[in-house]
């Protein structure tokens, strides 16, 4: 009865159970080493200490013992104790898929994920219907941002949740999914606003990025202080922009110079584009600069080997 309450989230009641029990004999080992857990999950940790030790003083070989005694320790937060009660069960016992699922709850909370994922997917060979284990990997999944993954393995579990007449379970499930859906169509379209152009190399410290102006690739300074996008002379040359009239520019060193302006027909950084782009030609310049008039409509995020561009 009391492991039955355990399973269904009853602590209070598993506790008054065990308690009734432990009074008719107070040495049963097995009654002990569970009430230890359940102490856990009340928020009395040193009651839970003192009875596993009692229980494991009565059964020093005992496995099950062992395998909960890893699962006290695993929800008082003392993983490394977790994983090597559970390896000690494993040796011993090497089909209790138990065993994995506890040292892969306890891998996971650690936030050693390839290590968590082989032992639930070991739990999974040998019990193919456990929903915990599914539950378990979906979590494993979703921490490391595969979230497709992640859906597949709560669907799964939710499916088998169902299957079992495990209600309250399937609905928890089904919340979890939701949330994780939320997620994942959030995740979609930041990375549909997000545009990432890899770095050629660095100009005395800037970026720089290849444009494509009318067709044709330019390496070009991204100059988020600049106003106006900039083009050498030979840069206008081969693109046969036409002066059409000019504009005085305050320059890095605190110059203000004169130089003539044009439009390219578009202006290409890796998916962004604008068309009918605005551009100073300068005529002493080695390099071009893409600026403002460009950049205005994104948040820019310059990493150490590529820039990334949020559109507003």
């Amino acid at each position: 009865q009391a492991e039955t309450q355990v399973q269904q989230g009853q602590y209070r009641a598993a506790l008054e159970t065990l308690n009734w029990l432990l009074q008719l004999a107070p040495n049963h080992a097995q009654a002990l080493s569970q009430r230890a857990v359940v102490h856990v999950h009340c928020q009395a940790p040193q009651l839970a200490a003192k009875d596993m030790a009692q229980a494991l003083a009565l059964a020093p070989n005992d496995l099950t013992m062992r395998l909960q005694r890893g699962e006290m320790r695993q929800l008082m937060g003392d993983c490394a104790g977790a994983i090597a009660d559970c390896t000690a069960v494993i040796q011993q016992q090497p089909n209790k898929p138990q065993a994995y699922l506890l040292r892969a709850q306890a891998h996971a909370q650690l936030g050693q994920a390839e290590a968590a994922f082989k032992d639930v997917s070991n739990a999974l060979a040998l019990a193919p219907d456990n929903v915990a284990a599914y539950q378990l990997r979906g979590q494993v999944c979703a921490t490391a941002a595969d979230l497709e993954d992640a859906l597949a393995n709560y669907r799964k579990a939710a499916s088998l949740a169902l299957e079992q007449g495990n209600w309250l379970t399937h609905q928890t499930l089904q919340r979890q999914l939701q949330a994780l859906n939320e997620r994942l169509q959030a995740q979609k379209a930041e990375t549909a606003r997000t545009i990432r152009i890899p770095i050629k190399h660095l100009s005395g410290g800037t970026p720089v990025v290849v444009v494509t102006l009318n067709g044709l690739p330019f390496d070009m300074v991204l100059d988020t202080g600049a106003g106006i996008t900039q083009v050498t002379l030979q840069m206008s040359q081969l693109l046969n922009i036409t002066a059409l009239r000019s504009g005085y520019f305050r320059m890095a060193d605190g110059r203000t110079v004169q130089q003539s302006m044009g439009r390219v027909q578009s202006a290409k950084l890796g998916q962004a584009q604008v068309n009918n782009l605005e551009v100073s030609i300068s005529p002493t310049a080695s390099e071009g600069l893409l600026g403002q008039n460009f950049l205005w409509r994104y948040d820019v995020k310059i990493l150490r080997t590529e820039i990334e561009l949020y559109l507003r």
